[in-house]
């Protein structure tokens, strides 16, 4: 049962959203990160505007991983500017916001592959779009234990998630770590996921089915 998300399922798109710098934002997206990019104002929170992101990038994401390695993927061009640093994706926020009156965020960043779905939301006091290179760093880092020694990539990420207790109906937090730090995988032919710790690099046990990212998550 895959994590349940009810804004990105029932929002209403606004018809009425103007967004000056738009097409310009999009093109960017396409350009850094190599992909096909959909823009979609969801609603408002707090006065800022809401965006969705769907990226379709055509190649598989162990290669996406390496070009971001090698600073050509989902970074700034800017040279020196090392990708833990910067992301393409905070300057073309930066130029979209500077753009206009109202304020907007990204409240969700689908990246589909050729054989992966990820899907991130914000969490936490940090906007998604400057921790997403730090994300991906720690993607990296841990795709051997994902992979299962490379034998099983898995089909679908979620970032992140609420490890539930298989005993109780309320989330379990320890005192340490990211609100970034629980991640849900789903792998070929299985019907419930794994929960996998990137602070420990442990898998968790519990009921899949109670994880959602929309829970509330600590600071």
């Amino acid at each position: 049962m895959r994590p349940e998300n009810s804004n990105y399922l029932t929002c209403a798109i606004s018809q009425k959203a103007i967004i000056s710098g738009l097409s310009d934002f999009k093109n960017g997206l396409e350009k850094q990160f190599f992909a096909a990019a959909e823009v979609r104002f969801s609603h408002a929170v707090n006065g800022k505007g809401q965006l969705i992101l769907e990226l379709r990038c055509p190649l598989p994401f162990i290669e996406a991983l390496y070009h971001f390695k090698q600073g050509t993927w989902g970074v700034s061009s800017t040279p020196c500017t090392p990708a833990s640093l910067n992301t393409g994706l905070s300057a073309l926020m930066e130029q979209l916001n500077s753009r206009n009156e109202e304020a907007f965020e990204i409240s969700e960043i689908t990246l589909e592959f050729t054989d992966m779905l990820l899907v991130l939301q914000p969490a936490g006091l940090q906007p998604l779009h400057s921790v997403l290179p730090i994300i991906l760093e720690q993607l990296s880092r841990h795709y051997i234990a994902l992979s299962h020694g490379m034998q099983t990539p898995p089909e679908e990420i979620y970032i992140p998630v609420a490890p539930f207790a298989s005993d109780a109906g309320q989330p379990t937090w320890p005192d340490a770590g990211s609100p970034y730090r629980f991640w849900a995988l789903y792998y070929e032919d299985a019907v419930e996921g794994e929960v996998y710790d990137s602070l420990t690099g442990e898998w968790i046990r519990g009921d899949i089915s109670l994880i959602s990212p929309t829970e509330a998550l600590p600071e």
